[in-house]
């Protein structure tokens, strides 16, 4: 195998995404030096190839034997310096603040009792007045990321009547 600079990766061409393919830096490593040289079986569909990188590894990575990466530097030089308090950068993971009050009400143990009501289709309307007569801390707007938008209308129509 001496002499090539490809490595093969099972799959072909077929399909879609791969290191190549989405545009972002790889690293393949070099084959090992006096390594086992295998043929390659006849039979068997052409494979997809990545051209061996030649510079050092990146530094997550581990490899014996090959150079590893040195570690970039911050840009602003505050490496191992916190941020100060209540300036936190806001992390964009993808979701809405619905979406994550969402995601932090089904893991509150004191909400699971009205999700459970919810499951159990209780009306919307019982649930509501359940968690005003509690006092827990939650609101009705918090049971309503749960509701569909017929359920919150037919709730909000019976609070008008009373």
């Amino acid at each position: 195998m001496k002499g090539k600079s490809t490595a093969a990766v099972k799959g072909g061409a077929k399909g879609k995404g791969g290191a190549a393919d989405d545009g972002k830096k790889s690293y393949v490593p070099p084959p090992p030096k006096d390594g086992a040289k295998i043929p390659v079986p006849a039979g068997v569909p052409k494979v997809k190839t990545f051209p061996i990188s030649t510079g050092p590894q990146p530094t997550a990575m581990s490899i014996p034997g090959v150079d590893v990466a040195a570690k970039e530097a911050p840009a602003d030089g505050a490496e191992g310096q916190d941020a100060a308090p209540g300036q936190e950068a806001a992390v964009d993971d993808g979701f809405s603040p619905e979406e994550k009050r969402k995601m932090q009400l089904e893991e509150d143990a004191g909400f699971k009792g009205y999700l459970m009501m919810k499951r159990m289709k209780i009306p919307l309307i019982n649930i509501r007045t359940k968690i005003r007569a509690e006092g827990k801390g939650y609101t009705i707007e918090d049971m309503n990321l749960f509701a569909d938008k017929e359920e919150i209308e037919f709730a909000d129509s019976c609070e008008k009547v009373r």
